[in-house]
């Protein structure tokens, strides 16, 4: 059998006939299963669409119509080399724009697009070519079908709450805010020997505004999107947020029990973020406005590059809803942590003093909107929270997968800022069982509604973090 497959493959590959069709089906479906594979979390109906168009139609039609027209003209013997040249350009741009997504990628690509024009006078079979991108995409398609395998294996009601909170009837409605600001560390974060930063004058501005700081807060995950989407949904995932074909992203911008609870008591809900991050597999938002739209996000990675300045619209949408009840989440992409990948980190004491600058900027941010919202709603909650510490101590966060012990590192991934300032000397009461994230809305929903009840199903305040042992990802309770 393999050696009637080895025949056919090699007489595939020296006939005399030219496949330009079979040229631009197999660099697309290459390239997709190559994206995907690394952004299966980003996959949309509208993305996949466009990219049957970017990658499969375009250059099929491009390489049909330049065979088409030269095999009956007088450079006819040029069609070979030409369809060879046309599809490695077209490969190569792709794989480009796909690994660097910068502007430098087109320059590269001019570079490799002389060398493939000098190699095509001396080889120009790019049916053998084909043949190898065929074999080369069964990695890609294994690593999509064990991402989706896995995703199945998990339970899609994780989210779904142990008591009835769900039916929480607030006695109390003030405008609340959750100013999320990502990778803020936590007031003792701060004073370990990694990040050794005094930000006490910054912390008492938050004392005289009123803000209860919560020192020792933390996340109980170390990414974004694993925190997030355990804060809004008030329980553990286990890193396991993901379940079926529903992301992280789903749980967070789309139905979750947080959302659910603000709009049965009769609240307008708003998602204003810096970077369309959240929302970059097109979600089903459930926000009654979000100021991003499905039209103004790229196609491309995770809308990184996307920026808006949300301090004016965060202010004109809090003058603009004077007279409904209105819940806001305002995602503030900074300071966010130190570089994800080790080759691109500029090392430890660089790093941090590149956090600290941030933090440093975000603060001044933080000082202007904060008196803003006060002066204007000085009746509401408003929360000052992180998803996670800055991880600082660490040359980049990748180095973060791996069995730490030790308690001022874990407390630089985990310690999170958490500062609220609440309407009322009762919310005391409440406020004191608030550890981690995960039971931040179930804390605050107690408070609003009067009822301690929901304080006897709080999650455990417990951290967990992922290793990675040979190719195998181990999640295990960092903190407890």
């Amino acid at each position: 059998m393999a050696f009637e497959l080895r025949k056919k493959i090699l007489g595939f590959i020296g006939s005399e006939k030219e496949y330009p069709v079979l040229a631009g089906f197999v660099i697309g479906f290459y390239l997709m299963a190559f994206y995907y594979s690394h952004n299966l979390e980003l996959f949309s109906w509208q993305q996949f669409l466009f990219f049957i168009g970017y990658y499969v139609v375009f250059p099929t039609f491009v390489i049909t119509a330049a065979w088409y027209f030269l095999k009956k003209g007088r450079f006819k013997k040029y069609v070979r080399q030409v369809i060879f040249v046309l599809a490695a350009a077209f490969f190569t741009f792709f794989v480009l724009q796909n690994l660097i997504l910068k502007h430098s990628y087109v320059k590269i690509f001019f570079l490799a697009l002389f060398l493939i024009v000098l190699i095509s006078f001396k080889f120009n079979n790019y049916k053998a070519g084909f043949v190898l991108i065929f074999f080369m995409a069964f990695f890609p398609m294994a690593a999509i079908g064990n991402q989706i395998y896995t995703n199945f294996q998990n339970s899609p009601e994780w989210n779904k709450q142990p008591d009835a909170i769900l039916n929480a009837k607030f006695i109390q409605k003030p405008n609340v805010y959750y100013l999320q600001v990502d990778g803020y560390a936590s007031v003792s974060a701060f004073k370990n020997k990694y990040y050794h930063f005094d930000n006490s004058a910054f912390e008492h501005k938050l004392s005289e505004k009123g803000f209860t700081l919560y020192e020792d807060f933390r996340s109980n995950y170390k990414s974004t999107l694993m925190s997030n989407a355990s804060c809004f949904n008030m329980k553990h995932h286990y890193s396991r947020q993901n379940a079926g074909f529903k992301t992280a992203r789903d749980y967070i911008v789309g139905e979750n029990p947080v959302l659910e609870i603000f709009k049965s008591n009769g609240y307008k809900t708003f998602f204003i973020t810096e970077r369309p991050y959240l929302i970059m597999n097109r979600p089903d938002v459930k926000y009654d406005y979000a100021n991003f739209t499905q039209a103004e996000l790229p196609y491309f990675k995770d809308g990184w590059d996307s920026f808006k300045e949300i301090a004016p619209e965060l202010k004109r949408q809090i003058l603009k809803n004077k007279q409904t009840r209105n819940f806001m989440f305002v995602e503030k992409l900074t300071p966010s942590h130190i570089e994800w990948n080790e080759n691109n980190s500029k090392g430890v004491e660089e790093e941090r003093n590149a956090y600290l600058k941030r933090v440093r900027e975000t603060n001044v941010w933080l000082d202007d909107v904060l008196s803003f919202i006060i002066s204007n709603e000085p009746t509401a909650i408003i929360i000052l929270g992180a998803d996670h510490g800055g991880i600082v101590g660490y040359s980049s966060t990748s180095k973060t997968y791996a069995n730490i012990t030790d308690p001022q590192q874990l407390q630089s991934i985990f310690g999170a800022q958490m500062a609220i300032r609440w309407n009322s000397a009762k919310a005391s009461e409440y406020g004191s069982h608030l550890k981690t994230s995960v039971n931040l809305f179930r804390v605050l929903f107690s408070h609003m509604s009067g009822d301690k009840k929901y304080l006897n199903s709080l999650q455990p305040d417990i951290s967990y973090n992922n290793s990675t042992i040979s190719d195998e990802q181990k999640i295990y309770k960092a903190i407890e």
